[in-house]
């Protein structure tokens, strides 16, 4: 009985002298996420506006206004596709951005 208890002492001793020491995994971190406005003063450019292919329930019209969106959430440090489209006219911009920081304003030409 007296060897177990020895022999479990022995091996921990023998783990500390040679440096042993648990590994830790560290998943992915979370992504960091922010509000943007997406702003156009083209008369060109009017519509619902879409990011990474989804719909914000966000409009724009550069020729009357509303000029820029509410707040959209997204992730920082990310590059976005962008797109606004029209019942009307189908897409009216179709491009990208980069934000890097919340409450950035995004003013596509």
């Amino acid at each position: 009985m007296k060897k177990i208890p020895v022999f479990l002492v022995l091996l921990s001793l023998i783990f500390l002298v040679a440096g042993c020491s648990g590994v830790v995994i560290v998943g992915p971190e979370p992504p960091i996420m922010g509000d943007v406005k997406i702003c156009t003063y083209s008369s060109y450019i009017y519509g619902y506006v879409y990011i990474d292919g989804r719909d914000t329930g966000s409009q724009i019209d550069g020729w009357g206004g509303p000029y820029c969106t509410g707040y959209i959430r997204v992730e920082l440090d990310r590059t976005h596709t962008i797109e606004v489209w029209s019942a009307l006219d189908g897409i009216t911009y179709s491009g990208s951005f980069r934000p890097t920081y919340s409450g950035q304003t995004i003013t596509i030409p």
